[in-house]
C-alpha cells in the first residue's frame, strides 16, 4: 500500500503540472478523481467604440448684411456706417468690417463682418457704437436688412482675414480697387467637390500680380450656397483673371455642379479704402 500511495501521489503531481501547462481548470474531489475537460475560452472581442466625429470648427465667424436704403438716404447711411465700422475695428475679436456699395445700384450696400469666434458678433451687438448705428439708420431702410452667416473655407486661418496694415482709411474717399461678390449655388451633394476645386483656384488666384484677396465662404444655414469675394487692384486685373489657366480649369470642373447660374455683384469699397488693407498675407493657405 505504501508503494501504491507513492505512485498515486506522483501521478497526481504529473496531472496537476500537465493541467497547469495546458490551461485546464482541474478540480480533485479525492485522490482518485480524474481531471475535467479543458474549459473552452471564448475569444475576448474588443468593443469597437464608434467615436462621433468632432463637430466642425468654424475658422472665423462671418456675416454679410445686405442693406437697401431709401432713395436719397445713401450718403447719410454711408456716414453712419463708416463711423460704426471704424469703432467696430477696435473690438478685440473683430477681423474685418467691410462697407461696400453696389456699383450699379447705389441704394444697395453690403456689410461684411468677420470675427474670431462666436463671442465676437454677440459682443458687437452690445456695443454703444452698434446700438447708435442701429437707431440712426432705422428710418433709412427701404426693406428690412438681411444677414447670411458664413463659414470660412479659404483662407484657412483666422489671422488671414485681418488687414495686413494699420491704416484702413484715407481722406480722399473710396478705394480704387475692384471688388466682386460671386454668389454660387451648387447641387446638393456637390458641396465638398466644389470646395476642393474652388480652394485650389483661390490658392493660385492670390498669386496673381493684380490680386489682393480671394475669400471663399460657405453658408451655415444652407451649405449649397457659397460666396466668393474677389478683390483685384483694378478692373483690368479682374478681367485678366478670367484668362488664367487655373480659372479656366476651375470653370470647367465646377460647371456641372451648378444648381443655377452664378451671379456677380460689383462694389465700391468705402471701408477699408486703402488698397493695402485688402491684401491677404503672403503664403496664405
Amino acid at each position: 500500500m505504501r508503494r501504491g500511495s507513492t505512485w498515486l501521489g506522483l501521478l497526481l503531481v504529473v496531472l496537476v503540472a500537465y493541467s497547469t501547462c495546458n490551461g485546464w481548470s482541474t478540480s480533485f474531489a479525492n485522490a482518485t478523481s480524474l481531471p475535467k475537460l479543458p474549459n473552452v475560452r471564448t475569444p475576448r472581442v474588443r468593443a469597437q467604440t464608434q467615436l462621433a466625429a468632432a463637430p466642425s470648427q468654424r475658422v472665423a465667424y462671418a456675416a454679410v448684411v445686405q442693406v437697401q436704403v431709401k432713395e436719397g438716404e445713401e450718403e447719410k447711411f454711408l456716414e453712419a456706417s463708416l463711423q460704426n465700422a471704424r469703432s467696430s475695428k477696435g473690438e478685440p475679436l473683430n477681423q474685418r468690417f467691410d462697407v461696400l456699395q453696389q456699383r450699379d445700384s447705389p441704394s444697395n450696400f453690403a456689410l461684411v463682418e468677420i470675427y474670431r469666434n462666436a463671442d465676437g458678433p454677440t459682443g458687437h451687438k452690445e456695443t454703444p457704437h452698434y446700438q447708435q448705428w442701429r437707431d440712426e439708420v432705422a428710418d433709412m431702410m427701404a426693406v428690412p436688412r438681411t444677414a447670411v452667416q458664413y463659414d470660412t473655407v479659404f483662407p484657412g486661418k483666422v489671422s488671414d482675414y485681418h488687414p495686413a496694415t494699420l491704416m484702413l482709411q484715407r481722406a480722399q474717399g473710396a478705394a480704387d480697387v475692384d471688388v466682386t461678390h460671386v454668389i454660387v449655388k451648387v447641387k446638393p451633394g456637390a458641396e465638398e467637390a466644389f470646395k476642393k476645386a474652388t480652394r485650389a483656384n483661390a490658392l493660385e488666384s492670390v498669386k496673381e500680380y493684380g490680386n489682393l484677396r480671394f475669400d471663399v465662404l460657405q453658408s451655415v444655414d444652407d451649405p449649397t450656397n457659397f460666396l466668393l469675394i474677389e478683390v483685384y487692384r483694378t478692373a483690368a486685373d479682374a478681367v485678366k483673371h478670367k484668362s488664367t489657366q487655373h480659372y479656366l480649369e476651375w470653370r470647367s470642373v465646377v460647371s456641372f455642379m451648378m444648381a443655377e447660374p452664378r451671379e456677380g455683384k460689383k462694389y465700391v469699397t468705402h471701408f477699408p479704402n486703402v488698397p493695402a488693407a485688402w491684401k491677404v498675407a503672403e503664403g496664405v493657405i
